[in-house]
Parts: C-alpha cells; sequence; structure tokens
C-alpha cells in the first residue's frame, strides 16, 4: 500500500468551488493555486482499505475494485502528470518474480498448516523455506 511518493501536486488551472456531497463545506481554489494530494493517506485510510498494514492482494482483483472510489488508490498518479515509468515499472516487477522463481527454490515449512478445502481460501499464514536453487 506504500506508494513511491507520498504525495502529488496540481496546479489549478480554473477558479474553482469543491462542495462536500452533503453540501455542508465547500473550498474556494483560485487558478494557479497548488493542490497536494495526499496518496499515502489515501491508501491508508481504512474507509477505502480496511487494515492497510496487512498485506492482502486480493484488494486488487476486480471483485474488490468497486469497494473503493476510482482515485483512492494511486500508486502511480493518475490523468495527463501520472508517471511516465508506469509500465517499466510494472515490467521489472514482473522481471523480479520471474528472476525470484528462476534462482530460488520455495518450499513449504513445516510452520505452514495445510487444509483442505472444495474451494480454496486463504484462512492461516504462508511460510516458506528459501533457498538457491543450484543447477
Amino acid at each position: 500500500m506504500t506508494p513511491p511518493a507520498p504525495f502529488t501536486e496540481r496546479r489549478c488551472v480554473n477558479d474553482s468551488v469543491l462542495t462536500t456531497e452533503d453540501g455542508r463545506c465547500s473550498v474556494s481554489i483560485r487558478k494557479d493555486d497548488i493542490i497536494q494530494i495526499p496518496i499515502w493517506s489515501l491508501h491508508y485510510n481504512e474507509e477505502y482499505f480496511p487494515e492497510p498494514e496487512k498485506f492482502l492482494p486480493e484488494r486488487f482483483s476486480q471483485d474488490y475494485h468497486h469497494k473503493y472510489p476510482n482515485y483512492a488508490y494511486l500508486p502511480f498518479g493518475s490523468g495527463p502528470r501520472a508517471c511516465v515509468a508506469k509500465s517499466l515499472a510494472l515490467l521489472e516487477a514482473k522481471i523480479a518474480l520471474i528472476w525470484l522463481i528462476k534462482h530460488f527454490k520455495f518450499d513449504k515449512c513445516d510452520k505452514t498448516k495445510v487444509r483442505r478445502y472444495f474451494f480454496p481460501k486463504k484462512k492461516t499464514s504462508i511460510f516458506f523455506i528459501i533457498s538457491f536453487f543450484s543447477f
């Protein structure tokens, strides 16, 4: 959940007024004002992402995606000023994963309890013994 940058900035191109959904609060923003978008705070907002400190990859599945607003998760920013290296960063992550799988052996540790279910579900932690893979 930790973004590469804790916040990003945008310059307002027109005078504007932002109003809450209930209309009780509003903020005026003038042209050329700099607005900071707190990416870290969005990613760690428990209203959108319960238990943000936990590794829960299912947060990013298609089934979960509708549970948070479109711009609540911004690891690479968004729009025309989004990170130009997003594709490169994702490709590097895939290459790193392939390299790990190719060079290391991952075995289940005795501490891992395996339970058989008709439909797989994660109930407990999974522990591995990682060793260098020799040819």
